[in-house]
Parts: C-alpha cells; structure tokens; sequence
C-alpha cells in the first residue's frame, strides 16, 4: 500500500487487519434511539453460550468500543443484570416501550473506574524495560516506570486481553514485556 500522506510513491506501508465485522446499520440505530431517550430495545442476539440466536431485552447505557470491536453496556432483562453485547452479533432490533425493570438503575462496573498501573516485566534487564516504558508511553512514579490507566470497572478484562496481562504471574519477558503492577487487584475483574 503506497499512502501519499507518507511521501507517495517509493514510501510503502503496511497495517495489520481488523475483522470485516459488519454492524446492521438498524440495530446501531436503534441502539442510539434508545441511548437518547432511555428506552429499552429487543434485539435478536447470538451469544457464544447459547447455540441459536435468543430474543435479548436490553436497556443501553453507553456505546463502548474495546479496541477490536464495538459493544453496547445495558442492562440484560434475562439475565437481570449490566453486560456488554457484542453489536456484530445483534439482528432485528425494534424499541421497547415499556418501563425499565426493578434493579436496572446503578451499573456500578460502569460508574466505579479503577487506577491499574502497567510496568515493565521485573525479568527484563534495565534496557529491555526503558525499551518497554518508550513503547508504552511510560513516565517515571516512585523511581520506576509506570502507565498508569484509569478505567471503568467493565473494560478491565477488554484492557487485560488488549495488552496481553490476562495471564497468570509469573509471565515469560518474551512474551509479556508489560505486566499489572498488582495483578490480585485486578484479577477478579478477568474474563475467566
């Protein structure tokens, strides 16, 4: 691929693809329609714990995207609690018109966000882990480098598996050059 921007012919550049992942331009829709006016929405949704796609009511709070794809943060009637839905796996929306259910008003994994701080691996050598602080933006705290990152409480595993800090202590440099400073307090917040 030849970008003009980067000086045009002779200067070539390449970018890792994303998944073709195709958004129905109604469900986004609908979604955004029940964002503005705090309304529900029914959706037919497919989910990897369930072998055919089931009818979902949903009550969305906030658009997220996660890095790989976007998900919507609402609160599931079925389940009756906030999760994140993938919009991808979501066919034929329609609206809702009915009162949000009893015990759909806080997300706390929304409201709450949570400061992890990401320091090179501790069995990198000095250079390796100034190389590490370089590529991730890092600064000097307490004489060593740190990104420190707030978040909302429900994005933590998105960020874990985005970075790679999902895995269990201790982690192999070559292939985790960044870990959690504390990885216990963030563990329970893990996918599985």
């Amino acid at each position: 691929m030849i970008l003009p921007a980067l000086g045009g012919d002779g200067v070539s550049a390449e970018a890792v693809p994303d998944p073709n992942q195709i958004i129905d331009r109604s469900v986004l829709q609908t979604l955004i329609r029940a964002l503005r006016t705090k309304r529900g929405v029914s959706v037919l949704y497919y989910s990897t714990s369930d072998d055919r796609a089931r009818r979902r009511t949903l009550w969305p709070q906030a658009l997220v995207h996660t890095g790989l794809r976007w998900h919507v943060r609402a609160y599931d009637s079925r389940r009756a609690e906030f999760r994140n839905f993938a919009l991808q796996r979501m066919d034929r929306p329609s609206a809702v018109d009915e009162e949000k259910p009893e015990g759909s008003g806080e997300d706390d994994a929304w409201i709450n966000t949570i400061k992890v701080d990401v320091v090179p691996n501790p069995k990198l050598n000095d250079h390796q882990k100034r190389l590490a602080a370089r590529d991730f933006g890092m600064r000097k705290k307490k004489g060593r480098w740190c990104w420190t990152v707030e978040l909302r409480r429900c994005l933590v595993p998105y960020f874990a598996r985005r970075y790679g800090l999902s895995a269990l202590p201790p982690l192999d440099p070559k292939r985790h050059r960044i870990v959690f400073d504390d990885f216990e307090s963030v563990r329970k917040l893990l996918f599985d």
